[in-house]
């Protein structure tokens, strides 16, 4: 991790922790990449080590085209709507500074962090060989969630691969699922950003 990209990241804590008392979408956004950025480095030293690759809060919310203001006389959240133009250029190089674009479908796994409502944390890992979706969620009850983020998802992978390569078939969409993982819980109403983040630090090592 650079010194500048440390130096706002202690920031970031700090202000976080005074102001919130939780851990805000910019703490786990610098953490994973942070995780990224040690991932490159790692590489570089044991070309064995399989690709993997960390997005951003960001990339689910434009999918979903998220963000919209909430009702304020019922207090609802917009109902997400999928949108794969707001992230068609996410893998490209440009995309988070990386020197080339990203072919995701070689990699061997996506770590997404995953929100809902505005208010919980959650993380979907992507194994892209396998064909699979692994869901890990510090409180229980948002299996919902974690299944309408499959079907978007699994959306997503066919579109981009007609964008980039032309045809989908290899996808096989029909043959994902998800898999609600057992992991540690938190105990209290605030930290499921931490355990995110942690999950993601635990589960890039198969720890």
């Amino acid at each position: 991790m650079n010194i500048c990209l440390k130096h706002e990241f202690e920031q970031t804590i700090y202000l976080s922790t005074i102001l919130y008392g939780f851990c805000t979408t910019q703490i786990i956004n610098f953490y994973f990449t942070m995780l990224d950025e040690r991932e490159q480095h790692l590489r570089l030293h044991n070309i064995r080590r399989r690709q993997v690759v960390f997005v951003d809060t960001l990339f689910l919310a434009r999918l979903l085209n998220e963000g919209g203001s909430v009702d304020a006389s019922t207090k609802d959240v917009p109902t997400p709507q999928y949108c794969y133009d707001k992230v068609s250029t996410w893998f490209i190089n440009e995309r988070e500074k990386r020197k080339k674009s990203i072919d995701i479908f070689s990699v061997d796994r996506i770590f997404i962090p995953v929100n809902t409502n505005n208010n919980h944390w959650a993380l979907i890992v992507l194994h892209m060989h396998r064909k699979e979706m692994r869901y890990y969620d510090s409180m229980t009850g948002s299996h919902g969630r974690g299944h309408h983020v499959k079907d978007m998802l699994k959306r997503w992978m066919v579109d981009e691969a007609e964008a980039k390569k032309g045809t989908s078939d290899f996808v096989e969409a029909d043959k994902w699922d998800i898999k609600f993982e057992t992991c540690p819980k938190q105990t209290n109403g605030r930290d499921c950003g931490v355990f995110t983040i942690m999950y993601a630090d635990f589960l890039v090592d198969h720890l």
